[in-house]
């Protein structure tokens, strides 16, 4: 009985092992909208914030809500691809947005979208900022 719960225990733990994206980090870097970070000949844009449907902090809601924004990544200065990022206030569903440039793989987690909306800002009015990090698998 004591080895039949050991393994199971042990199958538990196997799936957030999984789910560990952790390499070289490279850098950890916060982008005003349409800022650029370069690494090498890579780079990432904060394009833009497509939504922002988190909960204001100053009031009560049922749902969380969620930030979408749009990242373009370049190598050499030419546009690899665009990436629609969800970033919701619960981390643990965080899901890594992972791209491989050059033939390596990058892994970039840790988004956080400031300000935190409240009641009282208008959204045309807000100078969003993006805190990511990014690391090399």
């Amino acid at each position: 009985m004591k080895y039949l719960f050991l393994i199971g225990f042990l199958i538990c733990l196997n799936p957030v092992s999984a789910q560990d994206h952790k390499g070289k980090i490279i850098f950890n870097s916060v982008l005003k909208g349409g800022e650029q970070i370069k690494f090498g000949k890579k780079s990432i844009l904060f394009k833009e914030v497509i939504s922002d449907s988190r909960c204001p902090k100053d009031v009560t809601c049922i749902w969380a809500g969620e930030a979408k924004v749009m990242l373009e990544l370049f190598e050499d200065g030419k546009l690899v691809s665009e990436k629609s990022v969800v970033i919701n206030t619960n981390i643990i569903d965080e899901i890594p947005l992972e791209f491989s440039v050059g033939g390596k793989i990058y892994c970039i987690t840790g988004f956080k979208l400031f300000p935190y909306p409240s009641s009282a800002s208008k959204e045309d009015e807000i100078n969003y900022t993006l805190e990511m990090q990014v690391s090399e698998n």
